[in-house]
């Protein structure tokens, strides 16, 4: 049954009430069921757009490109984000227009343009001060981190905007996303020290002794609000910075208590995490025999949650471990993998790129037919104007 079909035929007109249910439920469906979400979508946004139900179809249309990005569609995924930035920005809706440019710029994150995504984000944190949302801003600024995290050089760019949104979460009374913040910040200076590593050995323990007070202070934060996803990941974010300081009986024991927590508040992803860093902790303190089963472990279930991506670290891993043990046949077999593993990402963060840029270009022939038709009907239009009026003052 669709929509339609649910809520009585087209010719019932909706009320606020039954529209804010219906965002409602997509919201609740691009969280928890994408395929779903994004074929209930259509229906929704079909109706609204008949009924000229402008905020329904603003707010429907961000959760629709949330579904899309859950799904890799990024194409449709821009689109209706565009469509919603668009509608939020003629209605004045400035906390709409900021989710949408939001969700545009981490669509461009993921397909690898961090300088569009970086332009995106920046516009919404300044869209969502203008509508003085502080925890709206404080949302977005967490995001922004994230992304310039993932720029070697503009790791100071990321400390300083999640620093912000710490204080700015705590300025909002929410203490539970501010150790979030916390979190993330800690992870930027793991990372840091994880690239200064071999060029600038000083620089990257005092980093890492940087990431490990704050690690240990969003672990205290989590803990206390009773986050225990968060407080996972701060935990290993703890253990990581004790590789990065050589404490590496200091680092088991946190992975020990990361892994008890696991027992107790499944996450699959956090256990792919899990077998990730603790592959490379076995790896550093010369277990390679249970470095090997544990990236092993990690890659069986790579292939379970279907995530190819995450597979590049354990196969290197595995590639040191079988090298470490003399197995020199396993080594490159895995070398090989990670080989085409490289290849193909590569190749499939093209065609994504293509395809995004094919539904640009499309939309663009769009674009220019419909203004070319525009101007003929005007001119059209301005024609008969003159003709009526020649017509009517005949000499």
């Amino acid at each position: 049954m669709n929509a339609d079909e649910e809520h009585g035929g087209a010719s019932n007109l909706l009320g606020p009430e039954d529209w804010g249910a219906l965002v409602d439920e997509l919201a609740f469906l691009a969280d928890s069921d994408a395929t779903e979400g994004v074929a209930r979508s259509a229906a929704m946004l079909r109706r609204a757009r008949d009924e000229e139900a402008v905020q329904a179809e603003m707010q429907l249309s961000y959760y629709a490109a949330v579904a899309h990005h859950a799904l890799g569609q990024d194409s449709e995924a821009l689109a209706a984000a565009s469509r919603s930035e668009q509608l939020a920005r003629e209605n004045g809706e400035l906390v709409w227009q900021s989710r949408a440019l939001a969700r545009e710029g981490l669509v461009h994150h993921d397909l690898g343009n961090i300088e569009d995504a970086v332009d995106l984000l920046t516009r919404a944190v300044e869209l969502r001060r203008e509508a003085d949302d502080v925890a709206g801003t404080a949302d977005v600024l967490t995001t922004l981190g994230t992304v310039y995290t993932a720029m070697p050089h503009f790791a100071p760019q990321a400390a300083g905007v999640l620093t912000q949104a710490h204080r700015l979460w705590l300025q909002a009374g929410d203490p539970d996303r501010a150790s979030i913040a916390h979190a993330h910040l800690a992870r930027t200076f793991v990372e840091t020290s994880a690239r200064l590593a071999e060029e600038n050995p000083r620089g990257a323990r005092a980093a890492a002794r940087r990431a490990l007070a704050l690690a240990l202070e969003a672990v205290q934060d989590a803990d206390a609000a009773g986050l225990s996803r968060t407080s996972i990941d701060a935990r290993f974010t703890v253990a990581t910075a004790h590789v990065l300081a050589d404490d590496l009986p200091a680092a088991g024991l946190v992975l020990d208590t990361a892994a008890d927590m696991l027992d107790r508040f499944p996450s699959a992803m956090q256990r792919l995490a899990l077998h990730r860093i603790r592959a490379g902790w076995l790896m550093r303190s010369g277990r390679y025999a249970d470095a090997t089963r544990e990236a092993t472990a990690g890659l069986v279930l790579c292939d379970e949650l279907r995530r190819p991506a995450e597979r590049a670290g354990l196969l290197q891993v595995l590639v040191d471990a079988e090298e470490a043990q003399g197995n020199l046949a396993g080594a490159l077999d895995a070398l090989h993998e990670l080989h085409d593993l490289t290849v193909r990402t590569g190749d499939a963060m093209a065609e994504r790129r293509a395809a995004l840029l094919g539904a640009r270009m499309e939309l663009d022939r769009a674009e220019r037919v419909a203004e070319s038709e525009r101007r003929r009907s005007q001119e059209l239009e301005e024609h008969n104007a003159r003709l009526a009026h020649e017509a009517a003052h005949d000499p």
